[in-house]
């Protein structure tokens, strides 16, 4: 394939598309995304993401479909994760801050609303409200506990949760994994309160408790290989063994040269075949409940720790992913990862690669 300079950004960007985009059988399809048809090749390719642009606005796309999960704090720590960590080049913070400011303070004026509302309400109408909700759960808790019975005081949403003396989501409470599906298993650990719970049912004994023969520790649980190629096609394979749909994210890659001597003298489509170590390949396929793991130092304290953080992807858009961690003392928290550049310190290149 001809060499093209980026500066001719419609034939440079054809080019690239050619390379990154399957099955296409016209001018038309070459820009057509997720089957949606855009009138240029730059549109269209900022879908993808997968060059360096400025106009692709990447992090205000990143919080906005983060923003869809309505889950503020992790939304905050996102926002703050993008201001350390992303080129401040390719975005306005302020402008960032301004058009997601109300979904970044969401449960901050939820709870201010929540106190509005309750100092426009009578002592009548506060005691017909706590009659009504907290103190018949209470009531119903009471009774149960008295007749030896164990209850657990769970809401359909966090919100709801915080109004209950220790209470939690359903979800949360009972381990049930979101979405739900034919083969979920609820995480219930021998020692926790839940596991009393359901013991303690009148429906136990209608449980068959199934135990392992083999010992699972001692079988094999690792495999080992020389090259980063080898790894991804094991990778791809295994992905593949996963239900539900697949996600391909594709890297934007790029020679970081301040006198532009290599930009031009290595295509995109020789960048993208490159896979240094620590380094995550240009064409990464995820699906829901996939593990991932963290290349790179994000947020230590709450557990976001390069090589060491072990994460189960729960849901995922084309600039977000949002996953649960897996390992460590932050078990069962979720977080939003953004892509972030990643420069490989690999001697072997002749120049210095940055890939997003």
């Amino acid at each position: 394939m001809y060499m093209c300079s980026p500066r001719d950004k419609e034939r440079f960007y054809l080019k690239t598309l050619l390379t990154q985009v399957s099955g296409t059988t016209s001018y038309e399809s070459v820009h057509t995304i997720n089957g949606i048809t855009y009138d240029t090749y730059e549109e269209a390719i900022q879908q993808l993401g997968s060059v360096f642009d400025e106009k692709n606005n990447e992090f205000g796309k990143c919080l906005k479909e983060a923003a869809s999960y309505q889950m503020p704090s992790k939304l905050r720590q996102l926002f703050a994760t993008i201001l350390l960590f992303c080129d401040p080049k390719e975005f306005n913070a302020c402008k960032l801050l301004e058009d997601y400011l109300d979904n970044l303070n969401e449960d901050y004026l939820f709870q201010q609303q929540q106190q509005l509302n309750e100092s426009d309400l009578s002592d009548n109408d506060h005691a017909v409200i706590t009659t009504k909700t907290l103190a018949d759960i209470e009531k119903i808790s009471y009774i149960l506990w008295l007749n030896h019975k164990i209850a657990l005081a769970v809401a359909s949403s966090g919100i709801a949760a915080l109004l209950l003396d220790g209470g939690r989501t359903a979800h949360s409470r009972f381990k049930i994994p979101i979405p739900l599906t034919e083969s979920s298993l609820l995480n219930i650990s021998n020692q926790s309160e839940l596991n009393a719970c359901i013991k303690s049912s009148s429906l136990w004994k209608y449980v068959n408790i199934m135990h392992l023969t083999i010992n699972m520790r001692n079988q094999n649980r690792a495999i080992l290989t020389t090259k980063n190629e080898v790894v991804n096609d094991i990778n791809e394979k295994i992905i593949k063994n996963f239900p539900g749909q697949a996600q391909e994210f594709l890297s934007a890659d790029l020679v970081e040269d301040e006198d532009s001597v290599h930009q031009n003298l290595y295509p995109i489509e020789f960048l993208n075949t490159l896979t240094p170590s620590r380094t995550p390949p240009h064409k990464l396929i995820l699906k829901v409940s996939a593990p991932i793991m963290i290349l790179r130092n994000i947020n230590p304290i709450e557990g976001l720790c390069n090589g060491t953080t072990r994460l189960i992807v729960r849901r995922f858009q084309q600039h977000v992913i949002d996953a649960e961690i897996l390992t460590g003392s932050h078990i069962g928290k979720r977080v939003f990862i953004p892509r972030i550049k990643i420069t490989p310190s690999d001697v072997r290149l002749p120049f210095q690669l940055v890939r997003r």
